[in-house]
């Protein structure tokens, strides 16, 4: 049915835009049954170009929505390879023991389960590539789309969170997130005292598929007030940030110089976030 809320149009200085939308719903066993598990909007521009963004929670098992319209639904698989930095990161904190209560850890080095959870967005150049007039509508090719892949709420093995695993540009390789505390490749970590919120810990690509050792990364590691304390990007390059609390007779933090494994020197202001203005900040690791 229609919804008398939905915004279909609207007219501007630039030319008329139109909104479509809609929504299926899956009819079968498991636990989204009779749950609206796929939802899309269309925008028809003002230029006579078009967007398309679509979310679908579940691959076609049996049910009878989820594939219709994707095509090929499966553009990656278990042949994808994890960039072993990511797999890394989720057994040290494993080994730290992040979760609580702790938790087995799951870091497979094949990517898995990367249909469920996706939205799929069409730019107008990814629409005029992507899409197709099938037998029963139109398809939808997903590698002309930027594709995001939502994690698993913590404990939670079929609800979708609003936070990334994973995303896919059109024409790039995957990029995998770590966030602090997390242990297993799908789910986010449970928030502790100790971990009040889901950081980005590690984000990693391969710059060749299926090439393990082309990985490309870049990490934050925390301190214990939840501020980052050291960050090394793509090129290996570390930065370390570190607050003390001692007397200060400058009215603002001012930072101490940064000298990297790549001998990188740079300076970070105000780089005691959270701290009274009465701090000394350095930057070192210590």
């Amino acid at each position: 049915p229609r919804d008398p809320d939905f915004l279909d149009s609207i007219k501007t200085p630039y030319g008329a835009t139109a909104f479509r939308t809609g929504w299926a719903q899956q009819i079968g066993p498991g636990p989204a049954e009779g749950r609206y598990v796929q939802r899309w909007l269309e925008v028809d521009l003002p230029t006579g170009e078009h967007e398309r963004v679509e979310f679908r929670q579940v691959p076609d098992t049996g049910a009878t929505v989820d594939c219709g319209g994707l095509s090929p639904c499966t553009f990656r698989g278990a042949d994808e390879v994890v960039p072993p930095t990511v797999n890394a990161t989720l057994q040290g904190n494993a080994d730290a023991g992040a979760d609580v209560p702790p938790l087995p850890v799951n870091a497979p080095p094949q990517a898995v389960m990367l249909n469920f959870r996706n939205s799929y967005h069409w730019n107008p150049v990814g629409y005029a590539r992507g899409r197709s007039d099938g037998a029963a509508g139109p398809v939808f090719d997903p590698r002309h789309a930027h594709v995001y892949h939502w994690a698993h709420q913590p404990g939670s093995a079929s609800l979708a969170s609003p936070l990334l695993e994973s995303e896919v540009p059109p024409g790039e390789s995957r990029v995998t997130y770590v966030y602090q505390g997390q242990t297993q490749s799908q789910i986010l970590p449970t928030l502790t005292p100790a971990i009040s919120w889901f950081r980005p810990m590690v984000q990693a690509r391969l710059t060749t598929d299926t090439v393990a050792t082309s990985q490309q990364y870049s990490r934050i590691d925390y301190g214990t007030d939840g501020n980052p304390r050291e960050v090394t990007d793509v090129a290996g390059r570390t930065r370390c940030l570190t607050c003390r609390a001692t007397p200060s007779t400058s009215s603002r933090c001012t930072p101490g110089r940064v000298e990297t494994g790549a001998r990188l020197n740079s300076t970070r202001r105000n780089a005691c976030r959270g701290w009274s203005t009465t701090a000394t900040c350095i930057s070192r690791c210590e």
